[in-house]
């Protein structure tokens, strides 16, 4: 929320947090503020892995174009959609064994 003074960093990482916020916009400023002038944010989020109970997931499966819109403050160095395999094809539920997620570098 803001009101703990926390300096900025060089590099923030930020992976498959966003879908589990109850508020994209705030968690995005938060992350926006704690990067350095001239450094870099590195976010991750999955775009095809089905929603799950636990925990909370709001659903908030981008597109990599979708996902470099949210931070507009920042030049994008590369945004690709990804795919990982898993080996154990029950994971979270998913029937299959395959998840594709966005990555986004940007500074």
């Amino acid at each position: 929320n803001g009101s703990v003074n926390i300096p900025p960093y060089d590099l923030v990482l930020c992976t498959n947090t966003l879908e589990h916020v109850s508020d994209i916009g705030t968690a995005v400023a938060n992350l926006e503020r704690l990067v350095k002038p001239a450094g870099y944010l590195i976010v991750t989020v999955p775009h095809d892995l089905p929603p799950h109970l636990h925990p909370i997931d709001n659903n908030f499966r981008p597109t990599s174009q979708e996902l470099e819109q949210l931070f507009p403050r920042f030049k994008v160095l590369a945004s690709q959609t990804f795919s990982v395999r898993h080996y154990k094809p029950e994971f979270m539920d998913n029937p299959t064994p395959k998840i594709s997620g966005v990555l986004l570098y940007l500074g």
